[in-house]
């Protein structure tokens, strides 16, 4: 049994297909294939059915795979954490996000903090799963969420079961996001009756898509654009008489873009703002420095022993 062989399987599993998995991993098809089949027949088990579908695992499969996949985690953050010093930035961060524009406050203030000669700070705007996924897999060392009223239980469930901890920094009511071009602007607070009339700017459709759709019926509202990012909508809603269902920790910085966050009249449950790592006592500095603003400007501040 070879590493590169449980590697294999690994992307296999990970793309759902031998021939995806094969393009990830640069190396030829054929070659895949036989060093999986090379496997099977050294441990006697098989690992994979293959039908016009495509590929999943078998029951002992799954039991391989289990344990084939922490090797590989675990391989991938040693081989990370002993790279070559002479080619290492002296600070590293990555990490995944979804609430983007509230992560780059922080990222701006943990720049002008950081005194090192170099650094290198990658962030992922990914959906809540992803980052899920990215922190358990040692691809990024922080995630930061919020979960939404019906996402909470599920959610914490999955984190749990990943083997991640959950901090919760702060919770609030969902607000109401407008700029000057919708006549509500003004309002000091705002019902979602109000605002069928006008355009909705949200997430393109996945399991995370602003507020769950057993907290709010999205199908009230008949006109709706849809981005993939942060960005482009809160760059919509700033210039357009459009709307978005958000959250109240971003308020200083709509703020300077002429987009208010107004008060939600319906009662739909809590936001909850928080972050996920694999274990906060081994978080590297430049990551608990981040944490520490974080919960500074968005929660209780609260250091991390």
């Amino acid at each position: 049994m070879k590493y590169r062989q449980i590697m294999y399987l690994d992307a296999v599993v990970q793309h759902g297909s031998i021939n995806q998995a094969a393009k990830a991993l640069r190396v030829s098809q054929p070659n895949l294939s036989r060093d999986l089949t090379q496997l099977e027949e050294e441990i006697g088990v098989q690992l994979l059915e293959r039908n016009t579908s495509g590929i999943r695992l078998t029951v002992e499969g799954q039991r391989f795979w289990n344990l084939a996949h922490d090797i590989v985690c675990r391989t991938i953050a040693l081989e990370n954490a002993y790279k070559p010093k002479n080619d290492t930035p002296s600070t590293v961060l990555q990490l995944a996000t979804f609430p983007q524009r509230i992560t780059q406050v922080i990222i701006a203030q943990l720049i002008r903090q950081i005194q090192n000669p170099s650094y290198k700070i990658t962030i992922l705007n990914l959906s809540l799963k992803e980052i899920i996924d990215q922190v358990c897999q040692h691809q990024c060392e922080l995630g930061i969420i919020f979960l939404t009223p019906m996402e909470e239980e599920s959610y914490l469930h999955i984190i749990r079961a990943n083997h991640l901890e959950y901090h919760e920094v702060a919770c609030a009511p969902p607000c109401i996001n407008i700029s000057r071009y919708n006549p509500l602007f003004e309002r000091d607070s705002i019902s979602l009756s109000e605002l069928e009339p006008y355009p909705m700017a949200r997430y393109i459709e996945d399991e995370i898509s602003s507020l769950d759709y057993r907290t709010v019926d999205f199908g009230r509202f008949r006109k709706s654009v849809f981005f993939d990012s942060d960005e482009a909508i809160v760059s919509f809603v700033a210039s357009t008489p459009a709307f978005k269902l958000g959250y109240i920790w971003s308020e200083n910085e709509y703020l300077h873009m002429g987009v208010r966050c107004i008060p939600l009249q319906d009662s739909i449950g809590l936001l909850h703002l928080g972050w996920v790592c694999r274990h906060a006592e081994g978080l590297s500095p430049a990551a608990r420095n981040f944490i520490e603003l974080f919960e500074k400007r968005y929660g209780r501040n609260r250091s991390l022993s």
